[in-house]
């Protein structure tokens, strides 16, 4: 009962939550539109949270490679520019 008070009194002031947070509000159309747009959105959402439970390995092995490609392009700095 208290959750739906919420979401009724969330959808009648479009006002303060865009005040408070543009993305609820834009969400939140998107859902009453009933396009399939907000299915599409959905579905972003939903990948965005599978992906973020990985998403501290992911970050460590992008340092990794850029860690390897500036080694690498350090060590073609030092060499003399008339030795390749």
């Amino acid at each position: 009962m208290n959750s739906y008070m919420s979401r009724k009194t969330i959808s009648q002031t479009p006002s303060r939550l865009s005040l408070e947070s543009p993305v609820l509000e834009y969400n939140n159309n998107l859902a009453n539109s009933g396009s399939s747009l907000s299915l599409t959105m959905l579905q972003v959402n939903k990948e965005y949270h599978n992906q973020s439970r990985t998403s501290l390995a992911s970050i460590f092995e992008d340092l990794a490679i850029i860690r390897r490609s500036f080694l690498k392009r350090g060590s073609d700095m030092i060499k003399p520019s008339h030795v390749h």
